[in-house]
């Protein structure tokens, strides 16, 4: 919902994760933090930082998950990432005080030989792991292994994956706008929207990922519609625009020299806009020149009557 009680306390760069925790432990009073990792910057170079946080007796708990795509890269695989079973082997051989799997079907590794020591759980166990986890001295470590619900969708609307059949949605004149389903889910796609009977909750269909973790609020007002294969959401018609109905964009007559200020990195960010710039010279007897200020860089057009 708009004010989630699991909210993120900090970030740091990609391949720092945990480090700022080593730094801040001795001049805070709080024994214990939660780092998540990617699977991307686990096998890029944040596994070292698990080492260096065993080493120096930390207590904290590594939640990394694994879904075996790369979100800031546009859902690539992972390169040189360990199988799971691999994976919870480095992290005990290196010295982890626990380690916890987290997975939606433990069918799937029946037939996989997992290392001794190694706890295997299902998603509706991981608040008591966590909770658990936070009172083991040293670091322990969560791996969540779940397929990206992002890239679900991503290979759904390529026709990767069959579409989805079953949507959730929620009947205004029933809900009571209490947020448990938000507290239950955690999910951005729950959204307040103002009605007539005063604001309730909304599923954003275009970005749910149809997990229907929602439906476990203590709520009546949710609606499972069941479509045939090759149908889906209706979008709303777009609005017919009426050129005579638009005001006049009122052209100011340039008086003096002026700035244009468009961030970006150095000249290069800004050399697609440039020919912009100087190609209205004929009608408007400017001319335009790309300028670059560093820290922080910057790029403009300055404009002066010719």
């Amino acid at each position: 919902m708009e004010d989630p009680q699991k909210r993120v306390e900090g970030t740091t760069q990609l391949g720092g994760e945990g480090l700022p925790r080593l730094g801040l432990a001795p001049f805070t009073s709080r024994p214990h933090i939660v780092q998540n990792v990617g699977d991307g910057a686990l096998a890029h170079s944040s596994y070292q930082n698990i080492r260096f946080a065993i080493t120096t007796g930390a207590n904290m708990t590594f939640k990394l998950l694994v879904n075996g795509v790369l979100a800031n890269t546009g859902g690539r695989e992972a390169v040189g990432a360990n199988t799971i079973a691999d994976l919870a082997t480095r992290l005990l051989q290196d010295g982890a005080a626990r380690v916890v799997l987290v997975s939606k079907e433990k069918e799937q590794y029946a037939g996989v030989r997992l290392p001794e020591g190694l706890v295997h759980r299902t998603p509706p166990q991981l608040e008591a792991t966590m909770a658990e986890l936070a009172q083991v001295a040293g670091v322990t470590i969560v791996i969540y292994d779940g397929a990206c619900a992002n890239e679900r969708r991503r290979r759904q609307k390529r026709g990767l994956l069959p579409a989805p059949t079953l949507f959730t949605v929620v009947n205004e004149e029933v809900c009571e706008n209490c947020g448990d389903c938000g507290t239950k889910a955690n999910c951005m796609s729950l959204q307040k929207v103002p009605t007539e009977f005063g604001p309730k909750t909304q599923i954003h269909q275009s970005t749910c990922n149809q997990d229907r973790a929602c439906i476990n609020g203590e709520c009546p007002s949710f609606v499972t519609v069941e479509v045939p294969s090759g149908k889906g959401v209706r979008k709303p018609a777009r609005p017919s625009i009426q050129p005579e109905r638009l005001p006049e964009v009122a052209i100011h007559a340039v008086a003096g020299p002026y700035h244009v200020y468009m961030p970006g990195r150095a000249d290069r960010a800004f050399s697609p806009p440039a020919p912009s710039w100087r190609r209205p010279r004929p009608w408007t007897a400017c001319r335009s020149r790309p300028t670059t200020r560093p820290a922080p860089p910057r790029s403009g057009a300055r404009c002066s009557p010719a």
